[in-house]
């Protein structure tokens, strides 16, 4: 898988989540520590080498520089494709983000200025927030236990899966698309 563009079935992710555990002691003991990947090098192995997983390749979704792009494709007009990548400055993501949806989005970042760096951007801590609750769902809204068990399990699982991908560097790649079959190797 390739960083900028990652598109997992339900069954994919549910394989994942399952097999988690299996891929992180088999790459341990294959790289004799920590494989320093991203996670699109980590779930691309796991699903692929480790629980066999069919991926489907998608090249035409995204325009990279890195894979031949054409000549122009930095200026984000090809409304064929579903990503555009890299854009390392602010102001050249930003015109490129209103160039490909033009009169349909306004940027607010409040006050935020991007990473300079992928690595700086991967060294970034991430916030994490409840959601603004509706008052027109109250009603269907589970009990205070309920609710403290599921946030528990989230907050669990969200810290596991973070700790298992702090410091690992992705690499180049392509558009890939996970289903849930399993390959015939």
């Amino acid at each position: 898988m390739h960083g900028p563009l990652e598109v997992l079935s339900k069954a994919a992710v549910a394989r994942l989540v399952d097999g988690w555990e299996e891929c992180e002691a088999g790459f341990r003991i294959k790289c004799s520590g920590d494989c320093k990947w991203g996670e699109d090098m980590f779930i691309d192995q796991c699903l692929s080498k480790v629980l066999e997983v069919k991926r489907e390749s998608e090249y035409n979704l995204l325009t990279e520089d890195h894979c031949d792009p054409p000549e122009g494709w930095d200026d984000c007009s090809d409304t064929s494709k579903a990503a555009f990548h890299p854009f390392k400055s602010w102001d050249s993501y930003k015109q490129c983000v209103l160039r490909a949806t033009p009169g349909s989005m306004s940027i607010v970042v409040d006050g935020a200025e991007p990473a300079d760096t992928q690595a700086a951007a991967d060294d970034q801590e991430v916030q994490y927030g409840a959601a603004p609750s509706s008052p027109s769902l109250a009603a269907a809204e589970p009990s205070d236990t309920e609710a403290g068990a599921e946030e528990e399990a989230q907050s669990d699982a969200t810290q596991s899966s973070a700790a298992s991908l702090a410091g690992a560097r992705p690499p180049d790649g392509g558009g890939l698309r996970y289903g849930a079959g399993r390959s015939a190797a």
